[in-house]
């Protein structure tokens, strides 16, 4: 099964993105990671084991691992769903396993494959029963008020007719971008009904600072002033912020070929280039690990986050 949809047209569709009748493989082939999280976000956990979703990158797959975790009978496992980021980069035996679906252990359980380009396997899901495969397509120029327009809703983030003009204007038309100021703005403002322009300007300059040292820091590898500055966020929703903008900028630095035949590299994708160069596969899944934790105990409002922030941050250093 296959379907081609706007961002905002699937969600009024399937706005929980799995239910009853959802195949056990799910390919999400978008435009943007930040897009495959927000329908990742949609999909409640108690559709998963123990109410987890674990993660894997679709390099570090083996013929092992899937054969161990599903066509092995297990007293210790054998329930769990995963999230596979980047699935295209899966090895060819790996993927030539998933290409007979019928022959694994999938009841009761689900695979989200991140599927940022189409290959073979994605193509041959197509006409299979077992899988869906959902393409999301990229919001045309002409589309910025409807981007903007979702997002509110999804947010529950509205801004006044001046407000909305402003953010059209001097916010980077990308999908990262709109969530990441308006999240901002929902959290700075979370009394306000309507955010007018005096509030958005001020978030517009603090957000693009704070923004570029945090994510400097930690992309360079510099923990300690990354977590000093971590420490001073004290409340869950900025937290969670954080950790869902270092998720989709780590995935860029672990595949930055989205710069390729870009006429010219911004300072941003020039630093991309370069964080690349200092990480290694295992540690970017270790990292994406991290965050993706982070922002579940953050959304939980889980209050062990802030005590437990240095003792993960040493898991992460690999000397």
């Amino acid at each position: 099964m296959h379907s081609s949809w706007k961002l905002w047209d699937f969600l009024k569709s399937r706005p929980e993105v799995i239910d009853d009748e959802t195949p056990p493989l799910l390919f999400i082939n978008s435009f943007n990671p930040f897009a495959t999280r927000i329908l990742k976000d949609r999909i409640p956990l108690s559709r998963f084991s123990e109410g987890r979703l674990l993660v894997k990158l679709g390099k570090e797959l083996t013929v092992d691992w899937v054969e161990e975790n599903f066509k092995t009978l297990s007293l210790f496992g054998g329930s769990e769903s995963y999230y596979i980021i980047h699935a295209h980069e899966m090895p060819e035996k790996v993927k030539n396993i998933f290409k007979k679906p019928e022959e694994l252990m999938l009841e009761n359980r689900y695979i989200l494959f991140d599927y940022p380009k189409d290959d073979a396997l994605s193509r041959e899901m197509k006409k299979s029963q077992l899988a869906e495969v959902i393409k999301l397509t990229p919001p045309a120029f002409w589309e910025k008020e409807q981007l903007l327009t979702f997002l509110n809703q999804h947010l529950s983030v509205f801004l006044t007719y001046e407000a909305k003009e402003y953010f059209i204007k001097h916010v980077e038309f990308s999908l990262d971008d709109y969530f990441n100021y308006l999240t901002q703005l929902k959290l700075n403002y979370a009394d306000k009904k309507q955010i007018d322009l005096h509030d958005l300007g001020e978030v517009v300059y603090q957000q693009k600072w704070d923004q570029f040292e945090i994510t400097e820091y930690f992309a360079t590898k510099k923990y300690k002033p990354f977590f000093s500055l971590l420490s001073k966020r004290k409340n869950f929703e900025d937290i969670r912020m954080i950790a869902q903008f270092l998720q989709s900028h780590m995935i860029k630095v672990f595949d930055p070929s989205y710069t390729e035949g870009k006429p010219r590299l911004t300072k941003y994708d020039r630093e991309i280039l370069k964080q690349h160069d200092l990480w290694s596969s295992q540690e970017i899944s270790r990292a994406m690990s991290f965050f993706i934790n982070l922002e579940h105990k953050a959304k939980a409002k889980d209050p062990s986050l802030f005590t437990q922030l240095d003792r993960d941050s040493l898991r992460l250093e690999v000397r």
